[in-house]
């Protein structure tokens, strides 16, 4: 699970990346670092492991997803108080949808 975690934090991390000034002609820019993509997670530049660590996230995913379904009843039967009446119904419905495709 904490290798599953970590690698959504790596996979964030490559994808929201900051390039240094240097290499965005003076000015620094976010976007996504295929490179340290790569780096982090490529077979061959990770000794074989970065295969797995890619599978370990989906195995933390499936384990959150299993939590969720069972937890459903409890989520179906809670208020949400977010300060906003029609935010409150928003998220009210939008953890109804999630549920619905998690069972």
């Amino acid at each position: 699970m904490v290798s599953g975690l970590h690698t959504s934090i790596n996979i964030h991390l490559c994808y929201e990346y900051l390039f240094p000034a240097a290499t965005c002609y003076g000015k620094e820019q976010w976007g996504s670092n295929l490179e340290e993509f790569q780096r982090r997670f490529d077979h061959s530049q990770t000794d074989g492991h970065g295969p797995q660590w890619l599978k370990n996230l989906y195995f933390t995913y499936l384990v959150e997803l299993r939590a969720l379904a069972k937890a459903a009843p409890y989520f179906e039967e809670e208020g949400f108080f977010t300060g906003d009446s029609e935010e409150d119904a928003d998220v009210k419905h939008g953890v109804e949808d999630l549920l619905k495709v998690i069972k």
